[in-house]
C-alpha cells in the first residue's frame, strides 16, 4: 500500500506509517471529511462489516500526513480498489489522479456514517 501510495503522491521520499486510534463502525457507513464541515461528509459507496479498525496516518521525513489508512483485514490483499462516494467514477479520473475532499480548515478524518448525521443535526 505504502508504494502505491507513494505513486499516487509522487513521493520520492521514504513514508512510513503510525499507528492512531481505532475507528469503531456501527453503521457499517464510513465517511472521510473535514471534521469542521460534516454536511459534506457523504459516505462512501461501498459499506463494511459494523466493528473496530485500526486508522494509521502515512508520514513523510517532516511528519505531514500525506495519507490515511482504514485497515479492514490482516490478510493479504487481493486488490486495490478507490473508495467512491455517489456519482464519482474512477473512469472519468485523469491519469494519476484520485478522488478526495476539500479540507478547508486544513483537518480531515473518518466517522461513522450515522454519526455525521448526529453531528448535522447539532449544528
Amino acid at each position: 500500500m505504502q508504494e502505491l501510495l507513494s505513486f499516487l503522491l509522487h513521493e520520492k521520499e521514504n513514508l512510513y506509517y503510525q499507528s492512531i486510534e481505532n475507528i469503531t463502525i456501527i453503521s457499517g457507513n464510513i465517511v472521510a471529511c473535514d471534521p469542521n464541515f460534516f454536511e459534506e461528509g457523504t459516505a462512501f459507496q461501498k459499506n463494511v462489516q459494523p466493528g473496530s479498525y485500526p486508522v494509521s496516518l502515512l508520514l513523510d521525513k517532516e511528519n505531514s500526513v500525506a495519507g490515511a489508512l482504514i485497515t479492514f483485514s490482516t490478510q493479504k490483499p487481493v486488490r486495490f480498489e478507490m473508495a467512491t462516494k455517489p456519482g464519482q467514477h474512477i473512469k472519468n479520473l485523469k491519469k494519476n489522479m484520485i478522488f478526495g475532499h476539500p479540507v478547508d480548515t486544513g483537518l480531515s478524518c473518518f466517522a461513522d456514517g450515522s454519526a455525521v448525521l448526529k453531528m448535522e443535526e447539532l449544528y
